[in-house]
């Protein structure tokens, strides 16, 4: 339990009951999340289950009010004032309170309904599949939902669909191909084009050959593209006049260059390709996505390949097609700015390190201690630090790339701004402020100027922690 000096917002104890052991009273309860009492012992619980806001307000001594906030604790140690972010860990999300200078905020989802939290538009969004008492169509969908005071949401991440997708099948179990609204309707300029027909699988051939790889001691086969299409993880095929043939399979491949030649060359490749409609199914038999149903100009040919977690793009340099992927199950991110790809692991040395020796542990293997430029980036660390390291504990920190530029060591100035030794990392805004960080810069009066990932009990995934060596510094990524 958490004491401050504080009262919850339009909350008076002049009736509530008097317990002598407040706080141990709610500590024992399951369901209490915060206790508001006063020097005279009125008491007054607030349970998970039963409370969907509060509102709690910092006081002095001499108002003779305080409140308990049940939540974990770092180190098993009780934080300064400016450092108290409560978590509450009831239900299936946890939940942060908010923190505006001297008031703390909660708020919850009613019921079972699931908490998202959207970084981009900075709002919370909670959700519940519902099935109406009968069919309805989408402007009837939207009637049902306002009638109940909901709305009919759209889908912001793959995480959201994933999880409206789960609680479908537990409505429907044992039923395919049955589908619940969501919010969004086809914008006009679809009414020209074929955007509501099926999607085909096509191999799209042009003059071109595998660069560095001959054909002179490869199969004969006849039926060189048909077999790639027929083939559920073939993303290209190689083949000349003579019917030579050579396939690439996606999870056999990291990497290949195809350069385009001419007729008389006699060399062909086969991208295998299908509609945009495709990346919406993301079924592994779909390779390569096109945006109509048609076979494009060479000068126009974008390719995608569409199996495995990541959608990649064949790179186009004049003549030349280059593709890429990450090795084993490294995660790949396309960065914009600058255009990178970046591909990450989270991984555990055999013994604790300071933040040079974890860049030195990357470079011996090749690699580089990366910086994260996005929130979608930490959150998969995060996620994935959990499978790295089974049972986690709170505060646990994994390394990433950033330290504390020098003139925030000036005059004792406290800034956030950090450089990144990576040489490609650049930070968007949202990855550092108060939505997915908490940025402390030190600790029991230890200097905190490097970066981790972090298990803070809550949505937040990065903290600044010491750059030395530590017992809750165990990985690098």
């Amino acid at each position: 339990m958490l004491k401050i000096f504080g009262k919850v917002s339009d909350v008076s104890l002049n009736s509530t009951k008097i317990d002598t052991n407040c706080m141990n009273t709610c500590f024992n309860q399951s369901d209490c999340f915060l206790v508001h009492f006063n020097l005279q012992n009125h008491c007054q619980l607030f349970n998970f289950n039963t409370t969907q806001t509060l509102e709690v307000l910092k006081t002095t001594k001499a108002d003779g009010f305080y409140v308990a906030f049940k939540t974990s604790l770092p180190n098993n140690t009780c934080p300064a004032y400016d450092r108290i972010l409560p978590v509450v860990n009831m239900g299936e999300d946890p939940i942060t309170w908010s923190k505006s200078g001297t008031t703390f905020s909660f708020q919850k989802c009613v019921g079972d309904w699931k908490m998202f939290h959207r970084t981009n538009s900075k709002v919370t969004v909670c959700m519940k599949p519902f099935e109406p008492p009968k069919w309805v169509n989408i402007t009837e969908a939207k009637g049902f939902c306002e009638n109940m005071g909901y709305k009919v949401t759209g889908v912001a991440t793959v995480e959201e669909s994933k999880w409206i997708w789960k609680k479908v099948k537990v409505l429907l179990p044992g039923k395919r191909y049955h589908s619940f609204y969501i919010d969004g309707v086809r914008t006009k300029n679809c009414s020209l084009t074929r955007c509501n027909l099926p999607d085909l699988i096509k191999m799209t051939k042009i003059f071109g050959k595998v660069v560095s790889l001959g054909l002179y001691d490869a199969p004969e086969n006849s039926g060189c593209m048909k077999t790639c299409y027929e083939s559920v993880d073939c993303i290209l095929a190689y083949f000349d006049t003579t019917d030579r043939c050579l396939l690439f399979n996606f999870n056999e491949t990291q990497k290949l260059e195809v350069e385009e030649t001419t007729k008389a060359d006699g060399f062909f490749v086969a991208f295998k390709v299908c509609l945009s409609i495709c990346l919406f199914f993301r079924m592994s038999m779909f390779q390569t996505t096109y945006q109509n149903d048609t076979c494009p100009s060479y000068d126009i040919l974008s390719l995608q390949v569409n199996i495995g977690p990541d959608p990649i793009t064949w790179k186009k340099s004049g003549t030349t097609f280059t593709f890429q992927k990450c090795v084993g199950d490294w995660k790949m991110f396309h960065r914009t700015g600058p255009e990178i790809t970046v591909c990450m692991q989270p991984m555990l040395p055999p013994t604790l390190l300071n933040i040079t020796q974890s860049k030195e542990y990357c470079e011996s293997m090749g690699y580089k201690l990366t910086g994260v430029a996005t929130v979608e980036e930490s959150k998969w660390i995060l996620e994935k630090m959990k499978v790295v390291k089974p049972g986690l504990d709170y505060w646990v920190s994994f390394y990433i790339d950033g330290i504390r530029i020098e003139k925030c060591f000036e005059f004792n100035q406290r800034c956030n701004e950090f450089e990144f030794s990576d040489g490609y990392t650049v930070i968007d805004d949202t990855v550092l402020n108060s939505t997915n960080a908490a940025l402390t810069y030190s600790y029991n009066y230890i200097p905190e100027n490097c970066l981790g990932v972090v298990d803070m009990g809550s949505s937040l995934t990065i903290n600044d922690i010491t750059c030395e060596a530590s017992d809750l510094i165990i990985g690098l990524n």
